[in-house]
C-alpha cells in the first residue's frame, strides 16, 4: 500500500462540450495538456464530458462500458495521471447510465459511479427530466491515490446531503456537473461550501460552461475547489479554462479537530459506507 502523503494536486478542468464527441475529445486534451500536467495527481473533467446534447433526439447510440474504456484508457496514459471522467453516458442491457470512470495512470479502469439522483427542471422555458432517459444508479463509490480517499457523485447528487454522508472521513469528494444557469446562480457554491462545512473536507464542483443548444440549457461554469472549512480555495468564471488546486491534508485534520462533528456522526446512512 502506498504511504499517505499531505499533499493533492488536482486539476479542474471546466469545458464547453458539444454533441461531437470527437471534438470534445480533442478539446478535452487540448485544455489538460495545455494546463499543465507536471506535478498533477489527478484530472477531473465534467458531467456529459463526450457526448453532450439530447442524445435520444439525435439518435446517438451511448457506447458501452468497454467502448468507453477503449478510447479513454489511451488518452488517460498519455496525460499519465489519473483521469475521472466527471461523466459519460453509458449503454447497459438494463439501460443507460450517466456515469463517473475512473482510469489510472497506465489506462486501466480503477472504479465507476453511477449517478443515483437523476436531474429534473421544470421551468416556463426549460424542461430537462434525465429520468426519461437514465436508469437511476444504486451505489457511492470511492476511490484512494497517494493515500487519499475520494468520493464520487455527480451535480444533482449535490443537493443530497446523505450521499456525501456516506462518504464522511474521506479527505476530498468530487462533484463534476452540468450545472444550469438558473440553478448554479442560486445554489451552486452555497451547496459546494455546504457540503465541505458538513463533512469537514475539500469539495470539488467541475462544471460546464456556455449552451446546451440541443437542450436549450445555459450551464452555470464557476468550477471551484472548496476547503473543509467552507472557504472557496480556486474558482474560475464562465469561461473554458483549468484550475491547479493544491491540497493538504493538515487542512482537513485541523478542520476536523477543532470541530469534530464527522467523529460524532451517530446514525448511519441510507447507503453503506462504500470505503
Amino acid at each position: 500500500m502506498p504511504t499517505p502523503t499531505d499533499n493533492l494536486t488536482v486539476l479542474l478542468c471546466q469545458t464547453d462540450c458539444n454533441d461531437d464527441p470527437d471534438a470534445n475529445i480533442a478539446r478535452i486534451r487540448d485544455h489538460v495538456i495545455g494546463a499543465g500536467l507536471d506535478g498533477v495527481d489527478v484530472a477531473v473533467v465534467p458531467e456529459n464530458a463526450l457526448y453532450r446534447g439530447n442524445f435520444q433526439a439525435a439518435g446517438y447510440e451511448p457506447p458501452t462500458l468497454d467502448q468507453h474504456l477503449d478510447t479513454l484508457s489511451g488518452l488517460t496514459t498519455e496525460f499519465g495521471v489519473t483521469t475521472v471522467w466527471g461523466s459519460v453516458q453509458v449503454r447497459r442491457d438494463d439501460g443507460i447510465y450517466n456515469t463517473t470512470l475512473v482510469i489510472a495512470a497506465d489506462g486501466s479502469l480503477v472504479t465507476k459511479y453511477e449517478k443515483i439522483h437523476l436531474f429534473q427542471l421544470f421551468t416556463d422555458t426549460s424542461t430537462v427530466d434525465e429520468t426519461s432517459r437514465f436508469a437511476h444508479g444504486s451505489q457511492p463509490a470511492t476511490f484512494e491515490i497517494n493515500g487519499w480517499t475520494i468520493g464520487l457523485t455527480i451535480c444533482y447528487d449535490l443537493r443530497f446531503p446523505e450521499l456525501y454522508r456516506a462518504y464522511a472521513g474521506a479527505e476530498l469528494m468530487l462533484c463534476p456537473a452540468e450545472f444550469t444557469h438558473m440553478t448554479g446562480k442560486a445554489h451552486w457554491e452555497v451547496l459546494l461550501r455546504a457540503r465541505a462545512i458538513e463533512n469537514q473536507c475539500f469539495i470539488a464542483g467541475i462544471n460546464q460552461c456556455g449552451m446546451n443548444d440541443s437542450m436549450n440549457v445555459r450551464a452555470y461554469g464557476h468550477s471551484m475547489m472548496v476547503g473543509p472549512w467552507g472557504d472557496v480555495l480556486s474558482a474560475a468564471d464562465e469561461d473554458e479554462t483549468c484550475l491547479r488546486c493544491e491540497l493538504s491534508r493538515t487542512d482537513v485534520t485541523n478542520a476536523r479537530e477543532q470541530i469534530p462533528s464527522v467523529h460524532s456522526i451517530r446514525h448511519k446512512t441510507s447507503w453503506s459506507n462504500s470505503r
